[in-house]
């Protein structure tokens, strides 16, 4: 067990809560994998998953579901304890189900290999081109829709 594991995952949870695309969920899964398999400790685990939670839960909570909340008129300190309820039930979660399975997940993974791991990994960035590209794509049609329609505007005399 090294210090640099934990970290490793600290900060893809802090990144993952700072709204940046990243790895935290899985780092938050493979964390309780290795800790179900007794290379982490699981406590160690849970502690620091939710340290970083405690970090970025604010911004979260307070950027994404906040007009919602405001609609609802629901009480700021409530909203905020729904909020960290909300991400310590998620966090137990990943973490909780790869501790009790990392050992068939290791096996799994065993057992596909590199090859399935590198399928994935392809998979992924493909996807993720994919979608700049569409949304690149929708922003051209955007701009040109608006450059073709331009705004009306009337006259005013005084």
């Amino acid at each position: 067990m090294h210090l640099s594991e934990y970290a490793v995952m600290f900060v893809c949870v802090t990144i993952m809560g700072a709204g940046i695309p990243g790895l935290g969920d899985a780092s938050l899964i493979a964390a309780g994998a290795l800790a179900g398999e007794g290379k982490l400790n699981i406590w160690i685990v849970l502690a620091t998953a939710d340290r970083a939670f405690g970090r970025y839960t604010f911004v979260a909570s307070a950027t994404l579901p906040a007009f919602v909340s405001g609609i609802f008129r629901v009480r700021f300190w409530l909203f905020l304890l729904g909020a960290l309820a909300a991400g310590i039930f998620w966090i137990g979660i990943y973490v909780g189900i790869s501790y009790f399975l990392g050992e068939e997940i290791a096996k799994v993974v065993g057992k596909i290999g590199t090859k399935a791991l590198i399928g994935v990994i392809v998979l992924v960035v493909a996807g993720l081109l994919i979608r700049a590209g569409v949304a690149k794509w929708r922003a051209t049609r955007h701009a040109r829709t608006a450059a073709q329609n331009p705004p009306k505007v009337e006259a005013t005399s005084e």
